[in-house]
This record gives C-alpha cells, sequence and structure tokens, in this order.
C-alpha cells in the first residue's frame, strides 16, 4: 500500500489499525473457513455448498448434483467444523 501522508499503526488483538491523515483503515487476516469457501477451485465441503446455493438461486435444476459429493460432510460444511 501506498499513502501520501504520514501513519500510525496501531497494533489490536485480531489485526492492525492504520490512521490516516484523512482516513482511518483496518487491515487484519482473511478467516479459515472464509478462504475455504472463496479459495479458487477449493473443494472443501464448505466451498461446494456455497456453489450449490448459488446455482439453486438461479434456477439451476442440477443443483442437488453438487451436494452429492459432500452429502457426509454436509453438517461440518454448514458449521465449518473441519476448517
Amino acid at each position: 500500500y501506498q499513502y501520501d501522508s504520514p501513519l500510525h499503526l496501531v497494533s489490536e488483538c485480531d489485526g492492525c489499525r492504520i490512521l490516516g491523515t484523512h482516513k482511518v483503515e483496518f487491515v487484519q487476516r482473511v478467516p479459515t473457513s472464509t478462504e475455504a469457501i472463496f479459495s479458487i477451485g477449493s473443494f472443501d465441503p464448505p466451498a461446494m455448498l456455497c456453489y450449490a446455493l448459488e446455482r439453486y438461486e438461479k434456477g439451476d435444476v442440477c443443483a442437488q448434483e453438487s451436494l452429492r459429493p459432500i452429502k457426509d460432510d454436509l453438517a461440518d460444511a454448514v458449521t465449518g467444523d473441519r476448517l
């Protein structure tokens, strides 16, 4: 990141607050559960569940096929326990 004014960095337990002259930003690590769902090419159960939901919302009649590979892990996909 490039800033054109002096900055103050404040460490916090879950990230870093960047205090600038005109704005305040907060930088933190992406949670593992979010990364498992949205990383490109992920076949983790939460990602497959999200993909099935997207297909269902678009009216795709084959959305159920996306759930078949994770049917044994469906509860974990919903809660994110295995991440």
